[in-house]
């Protein structure tokens, strides 16, 4: 299944306009506040309609301002995740669940795949007031799945939910992120937990489309872009906690209070990685990994160093640490973090 876009809308500030094709697989769609992407989920959720262009579903026009083309919300197969939830009230979470496969065309004949997907068996005869707000987000992806959706179209899922309530959340994200073959759009401003479920990135700023792919082919340069490193292993330690190996990176390791099947992802902030010519065993810092430098930039007054430690490591340095360090690519050094600056 695919999205395919190429529309303009014009707006008091900007204008927007996005042009690409996205594919099965989990796309975040990321900007700051005023780029474009709330008007970018309204218009492809039916909600509003652009000045030109087209929107195309898996091969059947939505909307097309030419042809004169416009399918109604109801009628375009999109599941809808909106920042607010609005899950039915005075509906317990089974009832909700039903309401969207009874209205589903044709019916999906039933909610029971869904109920085993998001682990909803124990919630489905409470209400929403009487659930957490992870709990609730699970409840809305499962009525956005069971109207039997070709496109799952989230807004903010991250914002409803406390750091906490996230990590119960992001799990089943990469669940039907893996096990549904349909595109899913996750808009958010947050770089870091898109960056914990997302295949590729739509970059918008001020309306324009500024990136479209992998954050590496992308070469978006903003420091908030996060190091994603895979995790394996999970074992149990003796305080009952778990711990990973991070794929790649011979014997560095990950301790969390909690484990999940399927992948999971570390994140390792680029300015807590320190590098050294030499070890320094001097140093309370638990992970000294060797490395060699691949390449070497300068960005608006720091220094942006890319390391292969087993995994590309993407890390900012001064410009006083790289007068002193002098660093070129093929160099060897040693990436130095803290076991407790890698945040799962």
């Amino acid at each position: 299944m695919s999205l395919e876009l190429d529309i303009q809308i014009p707006r008091r500030s900007f204008e927007l306009s996005v042009s690409c094709r996205i594919d099965s697989g989990c796309t975040g769609v990321f900007g700051p506040s005023g780029s474009g992407k709330t008007t970018l989920f309204n218009l492809i959720a039916g909600l509003e309609s652009p000045s030109w262009g087209r929107i195309v579903l898996d091969d059947r026009v939505l909307t097309d301002i030419d042809a004169g083309d416009f399918v109604h919300p109801s009628k375009r197969q999109i599941g809808v995740v909106f920042q607010n939830l609005r899950l039915f009230p005075h509906m317990t979470v089974r009832e909700n669940l039903n309401f969207a496969a009874d209205y589903s065309l044709p019916s999906n004949g039933g909610i029971d795949e869904i109920v085993d997907l998001l682990d909803l068996e124990n919630l489905l005869d409470a209400k929403p007031m009487n659930i957490s707000g992870g709990e609730a987000q699970r409840c809305a992806l499962g009525r956005a799945l069971a109207s039997k959706p070709k496109l799952l179209l989230l807004d903010e899922p991250f914002s409803a939910v406390d750091p906490t309530r996230r990590r119960e959340v992001i799990p089943y994200l990469r669940r039907l992120r893996d096990e549904k073959d349909l595109p899913i759009l996750v808009i958010s401003h947050d770089l870091p937990d898109l960056q914990r479920i997302a295949d590729q990135f739509l970059l918008l700023d001020s309306g324009r489309q500024v990136g479209f792919g992998t954050l590496d082919e992308i070469q978006y340069d903003g420091h908030e872009r996060m190091n994603v490193l895979p995790l394996r292993s999970p074992r149990r330690t003796s305080d009952g906690s778990w711990r990973y190996d991070v794929s790649g990176m011979k014997g560095v390791t990950v301790k969390s209070d909690w484990c999940t099947e399927g992948e999971l992802r570390a994140l390792l902030r680029p300015d807590e990685i320190i590098l050294s010519r030499r070890p320094m065993p001097e140093l309370a810092i638990h992970h000294q990994v060797p490395a060699r430098v691949k390449s070497v930039r300068q960005q608006e007054g720091s220094v942006i160093c890319e390391v292969n430690a087993g995994i590309l490591l993407r890390t900012v340095i001064s410009n006083g640490a790289q007068d002193y360090l002098k660093l070129q690519s093929g160099d060897e050094v040693f990436c130095l973090f803290k076991a407790l600056s890698l945040k799962i």
